[in-house]
């Protein structure tokens, strides 16, 4: 299976982001968007068969493959909005935890 249309788990976000090495925020920030890259192109995606699917189903006949087809690119769309979430969701917790392991420099 394809790793754009898998879900993304917070841990694997994590994993993702520890394997920096790097408590820096800009590395972070270019990981982060290194993960939310894929999902985009997963976004992308999505569009072709939703418009394809809302084209065929214009006819009797090619309703019975649109629909299948505009329901497919409504997962494929769903799916990346939950990988953008989980992937916000995890570079928030690991920049919290970030916050509390670091301790502040004294002036």
């Amino acid at each position: 299976m394809h790793p754009l249309i898998l879900s993304m788990t917070k841990q694997q976000v994590i994993g993702s982001l520890e394997a920096t090495g790097s408590t820096d925020p800009d590395v972070l920030a270019a990981a982060k968007e290194e993960l939310l890259s894929s999902v985009k192109v997963l976004k992308m995606a999505a569009l072709a068969p939703l418009l394809g699917g809302v084209a065929m189903m214009l006819s009797v006949i090619g309703a019975l493959v649109g629909v299948p087809l505009f329901l497919a690119g409504v997962w494929a769309w769903r799916r990346a909005d939950e990988n953008v979430r989980t992937v916000e969701a995890g570079f928030a917790e690991h920049a919290r935890s970030i916050s509390r392991a670091v301790p502040l420099a004294r002036m």
